[in-house]
């Protein structure tokens, strides 16, 4: 069974939802998940190619994350990884 939710859905590069699953994946369920994504993916992007995309989806969910006033605690694990992309 698949969850496809379109209303993310976009016009975008693949390195887009790939860094966003990927990143996603690491932040919720491990680094074993994103490995198994990035398995399943089938091709492997370079770190070049997606940390723009990682600091796109990050920064954007800071801003969300910030504007809901919610769980703070998890705000600095995710600046943590920005600014290990900086």
């Amino acid at each position: 069974m698949t969850l496809l939710e379109w209303g993310w859905a976009t016009l975008a590069p693949a390195e887009w939802d790939y860094a966003f699953a990927s990143w996603r994946f690491t932040a919720e369920l491990g680094s074993e998940a994103s490995s198994a994504l990035t398995d399943g993916y089938g091709r492997v992007a370079s770190d070049e190619d997606l940390e723009p995309w990682y600091r796109y989806h990050i920064g954007g969910w800071l801003v969300r994350k910030a504007e809901e006033f919610t769980d703070r605690s998890a705000l600095q694990s995710a600046v943590d990884m920005l600014k290990s992309l900086l």
